[in-house]
């Protein structure tokens, strides 16, 4: 498909998203889409961004400069960080992103937010359907698997090391269950 705002349209419509678009003007200069993604078990709105831009790769050997295009995936996670508990939200993105198949965890130091943002680059302006639905869906996946781990901390209603030590013991039981299964 073509990484056009109107392809990316008709593509997640098919797939009964709810999108609204966003064409590029002089002040905003990129295409761009919002896309529901539903609600969390709170009631809090996960919406995707979605922004399609264009830029330059230089040669490497003092050539032409390769034009590109670039789909932007961009979501704010619905809480803010407490101040006090930034650092600890930053070794968790750090640890976090080692593990996850599109590391793409960032915080905002200046507005306490933390997002998810990942950019496909593209050198003639398509991309396979089937691997946009898989990046829209990896990126709901993350999201919904890692949100239990940041939300706690981000809050201050549980410390990082608190969490590290329940997943120490969770994988330590975990560990002993497999070994009697394979002891029976």
């Amino acid at each position: 498909m073509e990484l056009t705002l109107e392809s990316i349209k008709d593509t997640l419509e098919r797939y009964e998203f709810k999108i609204s678009t966003v064409p590029k003007t002089e002040t905003l200069p990129f295409d761009q889409a919002f896309v529901f993604l539903g609600r969390d078990e709170t009631g809090r709105d996960w919406v995707l961004h979605l922004r399609l831009f264009e830029g330059q790769i230089p040669a490497s050997d003092g050539g032409k400069a390769q034009r590109m295009q670039f789909l932007n995936l961009f979501i704010h996670l619905p809480f803010r960080i407490k101040q006090e508990q930034y650092e600890q939200v930053c070794r968790l993105i750090c640890i976090l992103n080692k593990g996850v198949p599109l590391p793409a965890f960032g915080a905002g130091e200046a507005d306490n937010t933390l997002f998810y943002n990942y950019t496909y680059p593209s050198l003639d302006g398509t991309m396979d359907e089937d691997v946009f639905l898989t990046l829209v869906g990896m990126v709901v996946h993350v999201l919904s698997s890692h949100i239990d781990s940041f939300e706690p901390v981000a809050t201050g209603k549980q410390s990082l090391d608190e969490m590290m030590g329940e997943a120490k013991q969770y994988a330590a039981a975990l560990s002993s269950d497999m070994e009697e299964v394979e002891n029976a």
